[in-house]
């Protein structure tokens, strides 16, 4: 079964539900030559502010004198706390008479019909009380609004009212003729409506079940908090829903307060958070006082839950308006369907008050100008959503075409980009190829130079050899001779230690020459610091008494290391001597070794010239330093103290220079210091 069978089903149902149901009669054709007048000008009107008044005080003289001739067909009493009394007469006849009263929501209604006695006195002939506050099924004849089935022979009517909210008071009189006539259109008309909420509530469902809109859920809202309220304002709820419960509608403000969902549907589909802040703010505030009146309806403050809602009835819809209004001026144009809407269905309320108030002539179409305006204002707004979905689809492909846009212009930046670095990489790639070709060329070149100096070192270490060679075993020779006196052997002792020593040193330059190992034959033994130190000092003891300088040897204390002892050797002589050798006549070299925690330290203190901070690093950074003249003219290479690093380094030391240009110098030498372990003899220096 298709969508549309449904609505035509659901349609056909509601109308048939509010076809009116009462008792065959014979029909007449006229009152006073109509089939249905409204009598409210023919009544004459008491109200009665206590309540209290029952029909027997209302017929007494005090109380007739009270009544006042009405002036119009519709009297109105909002805010009225009290009972109003209508009082009129007809003629008596064959004519069936039907009393009509088109506000459904009166609270009670109470008819007394008199008719005259032989003895010309009035009695009660005819008494009946419905209402919105009385069960339904207390009615003689089964319909939305308030009818009264009247006796043919009653001439005088009293009609007891009262409502807790509005009092519109329009009563019609009708025959069969003409109650059979408007009641069947009425209800076509109520059908057609109802029929057409259902529809496009079940048609927004679907929809929003498909698109997961959340906006489609308020709309769904909104159209059936528009069809609840016209349903109760017809009198359907009270027939349908809980006719028998008639205390339900007390709650008659919660009921007009479910127009929230309106509001909250406009936020949303008008976007003012985004679009429209402050009337945003205003709308919010709506939605908050409509949500108060909920509790004071429960709370049985009725009055003021019906006046809250009613004062925010008229803030919500204009705020509503003005959000619309505002809106479509800034380009939204969905919102123009929004405005459109709403303005209509504010007339089709306005035109429904008015026909009930009798500020207009009563037409079929006044009466329903509410939900006419009502079903104009769902399908406009239904319009809008769509009308927003095609907003929405532009938005969106607007959007993706700028993203393509963006892409693409990002891949052609990124293929610029690539194309400026695959050219940088090119010519970086030249550069390193001509830079790789002049570092062979370099490499070819110092290589030639590394065999020029090898070649070099060769020749001056076989030179050097060979003599110091000759002298060392000459002078050994000598020594174990038996021809010269003990002093003289101390000297030729001298000079055969010497010359050995000088040997190793020359063939320990020509290792580190060439970049390798420093003398492959060379082991790490246990050596003292101190011994060593004590030789160096004896050994260039003449050179610093040519110069009258005094070398201090008070603070030498044992301090063991593992390293070559010749190695080590050379580095002393080279520091003292190079000590000596900057200190003016006169001036004194201090040496010293000791332990600190797990170091072993030899250091040279001179008061000689000093040096500066350049010369300082470039010692420690190992560059190559100019030879320089001593205080007495002394010649050097400007390698000692080069070779000196290379050697403290090649057995895990540390060479440290502190020097002070004018004032002298400090070398400080460290290495690992070395415990004995238990029964170690002690390294004895022969």
């Amino acid at each position: 079964m298709g969508f549309t069978q449904l609505s035509a089903i659901a349609l056909s149902l509601i109308c048939f539900l509010d076809l009116p149901h009462v008792s065959a009669r014979p029909s007449a054709n006229s009152l006073d030559g109509a089939s249905r007048v409204f009598i409210g000008k023919k009544t004459s009107v008491f109200v009665d502010d206590s309540r209290r008044l029952n029909i027997q005080d209302v017929l007494s003289d005090s109380v007739q004198r009270l009544f006042v001739k009405s002036d119009i067909d519709a009297p109105t009493f909002n805010g009225m706390r009290g009972a109003v009394w209508l009082k009129f007469t007809l003629e008596s006849g064959s004519t069936h008479r039907i009393l009509e009263f088109f506000y459904p929501l009166l609270d009670s209604v109470e008819v007394f019909g008199f008719k005259k006695t032989l003895a010309g006195t009035d009695s009660l002939a005819y008494r009946k009380l419905i209402g919105s506050m009385i069960p339904f099924s207390d009615r003689d004849i089964t319909y939305s609004t308030l009818l009264f089935d009247l006796p043919n022979d009653v001439a005088t009517y009293y009609v007891r009212i009262v409502s807790t909210y509005s009092m519109q008071i329009i009563p019609v009189l009708m025959t069969d003729a003409g109650f059979h006539l408007y009641g069947p259109m009425r209800s076509f008309l109520h059908g057609l409506y109802f029929g057409f909420v259902v529809m496009i509530i079940a048609y927004s469902f679907f929809l929003w079940v498909g698109t997961k809109d959340t906006l489609y859920l308020y709309y769904i809202l909104h159209v059936l908090a528009n069809g609840l309220l016209l349903a109760h304002m017809n009198g359907f709820t009270n027939r349908f829903l809980w006719g028998e419960f008639p205390h339900i509608n007390l709650l008659e403000p919660s009921i007009f307060g479910l127009a929230i969902f309106s509001t909250v549907f406009s936020i949303q589909f008008l976007r003012t958070k985004d679009s429209a802040p402050k009337i945003h703010r205003w709308l919010l505030a709506a939605v908050w006082l409509n949500l108060l009146v909920f509790p004071l309806n429960l709370a049985g403050l009725h009055f003021w839950a019906n006046q809250l809602v009613q004062v925010v009835a008229l803030f919500g819809c204009g705020t509503m308006l003005a959000a619309g209004i505002t809106l479509y001026k800034q380009g939204y144009e969905p919102a123009r369907f929004f405005v459109v809407s709403w303005c209509i269905f504010l007339v089709g309320v306005c035109l429904t008050v008015f026909d009930r108030v009798g500020a207009i002539p009563h037409s079929i179409w006044t009466y329903h100008a509410s939900q006419v305006g009502s079903a104009l204002d769902i399908m406009l707004l239904s319009l809008a959503l769509a009308d927003r979905i095609n907003v929405l689809r532009a938005e969106k492909d607007t959007a993706q075409a700028e993203a393509l846009k963006a892409i693409e212009e990002r891949e052609v930046l990124t293929r610029h980009q690539n194309e400026l670095l695959e050219e940088k990489v090119k010519k970086r790639t030249e550069q390193i190829l001509l830079q790789n070709k002049l570092l062979e060329e370099r490499k070819t070149q110092l290589e030639e130079l590394i065999k020029t100096k090898d070649k070099l070192f060769s020749v001056i270490g076989h030179d050097l050899r060979n003599p110091i060679s000759g002298i060392w075993q000459l002078s050994e020779f000598l020594e174990s001779s038996t021809a010269f006196p003990a002093n003289e052997k101390s000297t030729l002792t001298t000079i055969t230690k010497t010359s050995k020593q000088t040997l190793e040193l020359v063939e320990d330059i020509l290792s580190w020459s060439r970049n390798l190992p420093l003398s492959s034959g060379r082991q790490r033994q246990l050596v003292d610091l101190a011994q060593l130190a004590q030789l160096a000092m004896t050994l260039l003891s003449s050179s610093a008494q040519r110069k009258a300088i005094t070398l201090n040897a008070t603070a030498l204390k044992s301090a063991l290391i593992e390293a070559d002892e010749n190695m080590i050797s050379a580095v002393m002589r080279n520091l003292i001597s190079n000590a000596i050798k900057f200190t003016p006549e006169g001036g004194t070299v201090s040496v010293q070794t000791k332990v600190e925690g797990k170091m072993a330290v030899f250091e040279v203190t001179d008061t000689g010239v000093g040096m500066s901070e350049e010369t300082v690093q470039k010692i420690i950074s190992a560059k190559s330093l100019p030879s320089t003249l001593g205080t007495a003219g002394e010649k050097g290479t400007g390698l000692g103290l080069l070779f000196c690093k290379d050697f403290i380094e090649h057995f895990d030391g540390n060479f440290l220079v502190d020097s002070t240009l004018g004032k002298g110098s400090t070398f400080r030498v460290i290495f690992p210091a070395v415990t004995l372990k238990p029964q170690q003899p002690m390294p004895i220096r022969n």
